[in-house]
């Protein structure tokens, strides 16, 4: 049993956490990979079955771990959306955090197309330009509703940008689109409405994507995101003047 000078027991789980972790590192664990019951990892720890349950718990939210009663604590499926959509459901809500995936997405977007050119598959270009005939017919046939028409389109275009992501060939990259709606979802109060100009950047992607062509598709897909840039660029606080 730990000594009476020891740490709260707040401390002792964040203790168990990084225990925990690291062994899941250090011996390259898997998932599936059982770490014990609560009676053994408290035993081999030398801490009470409330800590471990708090350390379990933390790492459950987290998504590293999975727990089934009588049968003990193993690693969980590698899975980054726990995280990553508690982060940035808050984050997207408002402005400055809006502004902060933004950029985020800019990076991502422009980072993950040589991947998605070199792996894309031909269902997944066959996706990406129905995707983009969708858009296009929805901006076409658009009546009387251009908030009905933003939120609709949006949901086309996080489906396409989901696609491009998923054609890396990454499960990290594909998670992260998913975390990502949330910013899609948002962008309806910072952006201005679709129209044919949009609806042909992606066309000329997924084109170009087909293709395998990096050169072009990088570049439309830097046109495509220099609006978002210019938001973010117009609301950054203007650096003091140098002496």
């Amino acid at each position: 049993m730990p000594s009476p000078d020891v740490k709260p027991s707040k401390s002792l789980s964040s203790q168990l956490v990084d225990s925990l972790i690291g062994r899941i590192h250090e011996e390259k664990l898997g998932p599936g990979s059982l770490l014990g019951t609560e009676l053994q990892l408290a035993e081999h720890h030398g801490v009470s079955r409330t800590v471990v349950r708090e350390a379990i718990g933390a790492l459950r939210g987290l998504g590293v771990v999975s727990s089934r009663q009588g049968s003990g604590v193993f690693v969980a499926e590698s899975d980054i959306r726990p995280i990553l959509s508690k982060v940035f459901y808050h984050t997207a809500a408002n402005e400055k955090g809006w502004r902060e995936l933004a950029s985020f997405r800019v990076v991502v977007e422009m980072g993950v197309l040589l991947l998605a050119v070199q792996n894309v598959s031909d269902e997944q270009v066959k996706r990406l330009r129905l995707l983009a005939a969708e858009m296009r017919a929805m901006v076409e046939n658009a009546e009387g509703d251009p908030f009905g028409l933003r939120h609709a389109f949006l949901d086309k275009e996080m489906l396409f940008h989901g696609t491009l992501l998923e054609a890396t060939g990454s499960e990290f990259a594909a998670q992260l689109h998913q975390t990502l709606a949330e910013y899609f979802r948002q962008s309806e109060k910072f952006l201005s409405l679709p129209d044919l100009r949009i609806v042909k950047e992606h066309e000329a992607i997924a084109e170009a994507v087909a293709r395998r062509d990096i050169g072009e598709a990088a570049r439309v897909m830097s046109a495509h995101l220099s609006p978002i840039v210019e938001v973010v660029q117009a609301h950054q606080p203007r650096k003091a003047a140098a002496d």
